[in-house]
């Protein structure tokens, strides 16, 4: 008698066991993400300019999972963006629900993403495909002005266009013409349609400052519609370098708000 109930105890501790094993399977780190909960969601966010949460069930797995996992690693090399996630319970103590209340989320729709750009009043909603990472990505790159690297980057041309930016209108043709020149260069024959690309939407920019968000949006539209995948394939590169130049604008922006800030203050303490 005393036997059996040893083995039915030993038989529930190995089911408790076998089950923590399972749950803690289910719940994998994911390279270049952290986890949140409500306890530290208010702690992190206000650290970083731009944080991507994911909310989703408290165990999520399979393809939309993976999709993340993708997101995340492409986010591990951009200092200024915060990949997480929320994992939400409706059942025992209803983990995190206080975060799910305060941002509408809703489980029948999990995965949820928002994007939280700092000081923004309210995250933007992403309302693409959950089960493609390059929707993400895209909509990530759109709304914040990061880069994120990828097709098109080419580290000597995204030199030339943060001097670009940098540069009084009147002077940028002097960068233009050291970017032409860079074009030359015996190295960069193996990627000469990327490079060139560059050099020309630099001089667009230099005759029209709206050009640049007046492309991306075509180059949107265009990438909407029905296109054979070789012209696919060109136009995400296309999209991907304007979106380089647009995080490169938006950085120097920053830049100068911050000088102009610096300034201000120097002159008011100077009075």
């Amino acid at each position: 008698m005393a036997e059996n109930k040893t083995f039915n105890h030993l038989f529930v501790f190995a089911l408790i066991l076998i089950s923590t094993s399972a749950l803690f399977a289910l719940a994998d780190d994911v390279n270049g993400a952290v986890t949140l909960n409500s306890g530290t969601f208010d702690k992190i966010l206000g650290k970083f300019k731009t944080v991507l949460v994911k909310f989703d069930t408290a165990y999520p797995y399979g393809h939309k999972q993976d999709q993340y996992k993708k997101v995340a690693e492409s986010s591990i090399g951009q200092p200024d963006l915060l990949v997480a996630e929320v994992n939400i319970k409706d059942y025992g103590e209803k983990d995190n629900d206080d975060l799910k209340q305060r941002y509408n989320i809703n489980k029948d729709d999990f995965p949820e993403y928002r994007l939280f750009l700092k000081n923004a009043k309210d995250p933007i909603p992403f309302k693409g495909d959950e089960e493609k990472a390059e929707e993400i990505l895209d909509f990530l790159v759109k709304e914040s002005g990061l880069w994120l690297g990828g097709p098109g980057s080419i580290k000597e041309f995204e030199d030339l266009v943060v001097r670009f930016f940098k540069e009084p209108q009147e002077s940028r043709a002097s960068i233009i013409k050291l970017a032409e020149e860079e074009l030359t260069k015996e190295k960069h024959k193996s990627n000469f349609e990327q490079a060139e690309m560059y050099v020309k939407l630099m001089s667009k920019l230099d005759s029209d400052v709206n050009f640049l968000m007046k492309e991306i949006s075509r180059v949107s539209k265009l990438l909407a519609g029905k296109l054979s995948d070789k012209k696919k394939h060109q136009l995400k590169i296309r999209q991907n370098i304007l979106n380089i130049i647009n995080a490169k604008y938006r950085e120097s922006l920053d830049s100068k708000i911050v000088r102009n800030n610096d300034d201000a203050n120097s002159s008011s303490n100077e009075l």
